[in-house]
């Protein structure tokens, strides 16, 4: 088991005493198999036990899903599927990665770009979250989206988009602060097909939705190390506190110390988290997000993609063993 200290952030009061994250476990089996893999997770603010995912690249429609994860959901292993959203003009050329935002709306990282890094059309695309009666059928339906286009900046003038394909990154990891909006890229690897673990910066004060300006992204900090590698996803907590990332093997939670500008939370040492559940499952994971309240980590994977199971996987990291989980 993790121990972590729970601090005061931004002036709030952490409970007294150690937190403790329980082993990974297997909670689900998707209901549905129209998701054989998926990328990203994340959880909703306003429909209480509703997540969203979606494939990775070379879907069909550019749709994301949404399934359920109650108490009676985990008591019989199965995710109950809720339908879908279907992004009309939007396309899934690499989808990676979805994060709630602070305005009711949901975000898709489509920056998957693998070596060597030849993709100038990253984009970010967001809607409106509908509601949906979790108790009720499957749903079908559309919500308007807008995107904008993003870039790394150029190594010699930070100020302009990069122009060579080394001096840009393949990216499975969107965080939205939950708070500001300011939208956050961690990448995972180089041109060079090496481990690259870098924050990049887009505020939300310079973000110009539906134009054909290409946001150049600001650099924020490089986290690269012989353990951290690889990111394919994270996510922050609903108070901006904490961000987890995660790659095949394990996450890794920061946390924000106390009257710190939030930026700064990159510069602290995360905790290690292990996922051995999945990887002894020989699954390859993805998606990673908080739940609602922030107590529990909620992690998908792709489908063994056998023949007779295409269903994607749930597995919980628990955490502290009190209340009632959402």
């Amino acid at each position: 088991m993790l121990t972590l200290i729970m601090t005061t952030w931004l002036g709030a009061t952490a409970p007294a005493g150690p937190v403790t994250y329980a082993g990974e476990q297997l909670a689900a089996l998707s209901e549905t198999a129209l998701v054989p893999e998926s990328s990203g997770v994340a959880a909703s603010p306003r429909n209480p036990g509703v997540y969203w995912t979606h494939n990775d690249s070379g879907s069909e429609r550019p749709r994301v899903y949404a399934f359920r994860l109650s108490a009676e959901d985990r008591a019989r292993k199965i995710a109950k599927h809720l339908g879908y959203v279907e992004l009309p003009g939007a396309s899934n050329k690499d989808w990676e990665d979805i994060a709630a935002g602070p305005d009711g709306r949901f975000y898709i990282l489509d920056g998957g770009d693998n070596p060597p890094c030849k993709r100038t059309e990253k984009r970010i695309i967001r809607f409106a979250e509908p509601r949906i009666d979790a108790g009720g059928p499957p749903v079908a339906l559309t919500a308007k989206s807008e995107s904008i286009r993003f870039e790394y900046p150029d190594p010699e003038d930070p100020s302009r988009p990069a122009g060579r394909d080394e001096d840009r990154f393949d990216a499975e990891c969107l965080l939205v602060h939950p708070k500001s909006g300011d939208l956050f890229i961690v990448t995972k690897r180089s041109s060079r097909n090496t481990p690259a673990v870098r924050v990049y910066k887009r505020p939300v004060s310079k973000v110009s939705w539906d134009s054909e300006r290409v946001h150049v992204l600001e650099f924020v900090a490089d986290l690269s190390s012989l353990a951290m590698n690889m990111v394919t996803g994270g996510d922050v907590d609903r108070e901006g506190r904490r961000v987890v990332l995660r790659n095949y093997w394990s996450a890794f939670e920061y946390t924000l110390l106390a009257g710190r500008p939030f930026d700064d939370i990159f510069r602290q040492k995360p905790r290690t988290i292990p996922l051995a559940a999945e990887v002894g499952s020989l699954l390859q994971g993805e998606g990673i997000c908080y739940t609602t309240n922030g107590r529990d980590l909620v992690i998908t994977t792709e489908s063994p993609r056998g023949p007779a199971d295409e269903r994607f996987r749930v597995f919980v990291v628990p955490g502290p063993a009190v209340g009632t989980r959402p």
